[in-house]
């Protein structure tokens, strides 16, 4: 999943400092109990796989608010959830445990992505709220495989999307398009939601599915990642709708 399971940090303190017109380093410890301490340039392996890595033309951080202001080509690392992200703009909320990113943001994570204008990521509870700019769309990518399965990535694209690292619950709002090229499926929703820990997807809302030349229409839609299976249901008083293409035996 895109999301690793959470550890909780406690990060207390943060020294005041402003640093601009050089690629700046900033390692986050985030060892409990103990206080951030003034950046260097450089630091030690062992340090920087403990905390979160903040690299960017220029840095500000406020020993009061305690908040931390990156911009210009941020590069954020956090190897202990194997998470990766760039952008134009990066705050880091301390007390809070929040990190915002905006301007083009890229995040991967265990070769999985998320992409937009703006990211929200709440440490604590590993919450993750994308939003792009106006007119454009989120685009995220997971692995879709069921467990001991070679990678099946399955894109979706949406207006806005949520995804925890504690439930791998991934959900996509307004205007939702699918596509799952391993299984030769592609599908339009007003909302879907993928599960990762059961391996199911879920779409609601004006669903139209499309597979090998088959269609289906409902108003929600339960597919099942591990044995294939469509449930599809309609809105009160309607039905729902399928067309199955007929294979060429020869005898036609």
């Amino acid at each position: 999943m895109l999301f690793a399971p959470v550890r909780c940090i406690n990060l207390l303190r943060v020294n005041l400092f402003h640093l601009c017109g050089q690629s700046v380093k900033l390692g986050l410890a985030v060892m409990l109990g103990s206080a951030l301490t003034m950046p260097t340039l450089a630091q030690n392996e062992t340090e920087s796989n403990q905390g979160i890595s903040i690299k960017s033309l220029r840095q500000e951080a406020n020993s009061k608010t305690q908040i931390v202001t990156a911009q210009d080509n941020v590069q954020i690392y956090y190897p202990a959830r194997q998470l990766q992200a760039r952008a134009d703009f990066a705050q880091y909320f301390i007390k809070e445990q929040r990190m915002l990113l905006s301007g083009n943001v890229f995040i991967k994570q265990q070769g999985n992505t998320l992409q937009g204008e703006r990211i929200t990521y709440t440490i604590r509870d590993g919450q993750f709220l994308v939003t792009p700019k106006e007119g454009e769309v989120v685009q995220s990518v997971y692995n879709a495989a069921p467990e001991g399965k070679p990678r099946q990535n399955m894109t979706i694209r949406s207006s806005r999307q949520e995804a925890n690292s504690k439930t791998q619950v991934v959900v996509a709002q307004d205007n939702v398009q699918l596509a799952y090229p391993t299984q030769n499926l592609r599908a339009r929703a007003d909302r879907a939601q993928f599960f990762g820990k059961e391996q199911k997807i879920v779409l609601s809302g004006s669903v139209i599915a499309l597979q090998r030349g088959n269609s289906i229409q409902g108003e929600t839609l339960t597919y099942s990642i591990k044995d294939g299976r469509f449930l599809a249901l309609p809105k009160s008083g309607g039905t729902v709708n399928s067309i199955y293409v007929i294979p060429n035996d020869g005898t036609n």
